[in-house]
């Protein structure tokens, strides 16, 4: 995204929120600022309504009482790209029978792999680490699988935000401890 934003804000969230009034009110908000027409802006506004639902479901579970996340929304003509940042403790995946245990900084060993980080029977999430430890979510689905309920795991709304983006990545800035989500919506 590098024209000129046509809109760009950034919210202070805490594990306080009203999450569906936030919500809500942020769409209202990003829905004046797209260049779209009502039809496209509407797949464009279900897909956000997605992913800042999952972000900050995931922060407010994940995160102390007196954390603080910033949401940073940026609206340009060709897309909109939605930036989660907290503090709180870095994103990880245990260990299991097909990957070793992910955690960020990341070490060596580990960048420049892709691993399938959540599998139920009708998707897939896997993540390919590059060699500066930044996470690249991609989703894959099996539209001919009948689904088991119980399946479902921890990391399906990565899968939800992966599935509502071009681009998801997660980055962990050792330095400031910061965890820094980025979706992409292109329009």
């Amino acid at each position: 995204m590098p024209e000129t934003p046509l809109y760009t804000a950034t919210f202070t969230v805490d594990s306080q929120v009203d999450l569906p009034v936030f919500i809500s009110d942020l769409s209202n908000t990003v829905s004046a600022h797209l260049p779209l027409a009502p039809a496209e802006a509407d797949v464009v506004l279900f897909k956000l309504r997605v992913i800042v639902s999952e972000l900050l479901t995931n922060t407010i579970k994940h995160t102390q009482e007196s954390a603080t996340t910033l949401l940073r929304v940026t609206i340009t003509s060709d897309g909109m790209q939605l930036i989660r940042q907290d503090d709180c403790a870095p994103m990880h995946f245990p260990a299991n029978d097909k990957r070793p245990s992910l955690v960020w900084p990341i070490p060596a060993e580990h960048c420049n792999h892709r691993y399938t980080v959540y599998e139920d029977d009708l998707n897939a999430l896997s993540l390919s680490i590059n060699d500066t430890g930044t996470a690249s979510f991609y989703a894959w689905q099996n539209p001919d699988a009948l689904i088991n309920i119980p399946s479902l795991n921890e990391h399906f709304g990565l899968l939800m935000i992966a599935l509502s983006t071009q681009a998801f990545t997660y980055e962990y800035q050792p330095a400031t401890k910061a965890n820094i989500f980025t979706a992409s919506i292109e329009f």
